[in-house]
């Protein structure tokens, strides 16, 4: 993004559907957080060269929206000009909720077949996989819940479900072309967020910290991403700014108080399905 600052002009918006947390503050870190939008998409796709994606499946959602819940003409132009170009969006008051909503999507699938490079045919004809994802989608539903997170989602079944619909058993998760290609995951960003994220440990995250653990030995040889740590820096920085501000407005944490951010608790250690 850095690369692409002289691209940013007065009114210019940076909008990213990647899957996970924290691209936001990243993105807002170097451009201001003015210009981020947020968004999350349901399409799958396979990067056949610079410049030219094929689509997976069609008819599925996208979702936009401004990252205080505003519906703002600049959001809603946005969604017009996907919509005009087939890409069915719709804006979202709740952009947060529903990033957590597509998270639990990501965290179903994408960790399990990236370790047994099963397509989906083969993925949802094995009932212990399925029992797997559907302790990992529950560790994030309470996780979500205790970070007070409005979620759509209210079944781990549902997001095992939503994940499959509309694609063919061939399909794989870009998790498992990543691995396939030797590149770089969002696993940092989809079961490492969620095993950061919360009230409690990591160890209270059981399943999801396998997962982790297991699609990062699989790519033991790519160190933490450049992203990843500017996610951690900025995330350290805006939380010590809040306390700070708490402090100020209330006086009840003294001095040499501190408080880690839940995302950082334990370890500190990417996938559109």
């Amino acid at each position: 993004m850095r690369g692409a600052l002289a691209l940013i002009g007065p009114d210019t918006l940076v909008l990213s559907l990647q899957n996970g947390l924290g691209h936001e503050d990243v993105l807002a870190d170097i451009v201001g957080r003015e210009r981020v939008l947020a968004g999350k998409t349901y399409v799958g796709g396979v990067l056949r060269g610079p410049g030219h994606i094929e689509a997976g499946v069609t008819g599925k959602a996208t979702y936009i929206g401004e990252l205080d819940g505003r519906l703002t003409p600049r959001v809603q132009a946005i969604a017009e000009a996907f919509n005009t170009a087939r890409l069915l969006t719709t804006v979202s008051d709740n952009i947060v909720g529903t990033m957590w909503d597509k998270l639990l999507v990501n965290v179903a699938t994408g960790a399990i077949t990236g370790i047994t490079r099963l397509t989906y045919g083969r993925l949802y004809a094995e009932p212990l996989l399925k029992a797997t994802a559907l302790a990992a989608i529950s560790e994030a539903m309470a996780a979500a819940r205790a970070a007070g997170i409005a979620l759509s989602i209210s079944e781990p079944d549902e997001a095992w479900t939503l994940a499959a619909e509309g694609l063919s058993p061939t399909f794989k998760t870009s998790m498992l072309q990543s691995l396939e290609k030797g590149s770089v995951t969002e696993i940092d960003f989809i079961n490492g967020s969620v095993v950061r994220w919360g009230n409690g440990s990591a160890c209270r995250r059981p399943s999801t910290r396998r997962l982790w653990h297991a699609s990062r030995a699989l790519s033991a040889r790519w160190p933490m991403s450049g992203t990843m740590r500017s996610t951690i820096r900025t995330a350290r920085r805006r939380r010590h700014e809040r306390l700070k501000g708490l402090s100020g407005a209330r006086g009840d944490l003294g001095e040499g108080h501190s408080v880690a951010h839940p995302l950082f608790r334990g370890r500190a250690r990417h996938d559109h399905v």
